[in-house]
């Protein structure tokens, strides 16, 4: 974490953005002197969403997750 700070402070940037996932385990919203942003990331399948689907709940069952 302490290398990351000192990038982000040294490199001349304004702010830090990260995932939410990745902000909730940093528990912090700063990054040394820096705001630290975070990003929503969402999945959106143009087509294929349902073979997908399909084929990961196989593997779900074959592992016996599900």
């Amino acid at each position: 974490m302490d290398t990351l700070k000192s990038w982000a402070t040294t490199g001349g940037a304004e702010l830090a953005v990260c995932t939410r996932k990745d902000l909730v385990k940093l528990q912090t919203d700063h990054l040394g002197s820096l705001p630290l942003w975070a990003l929503a990331i969402e999945l959106q399948f143009l087509r294929g969403q349902s073979e997908f689907e399909s084929l990961l709940e196989k593997k779900l069952r074959v592992e016996g997750i599900k």
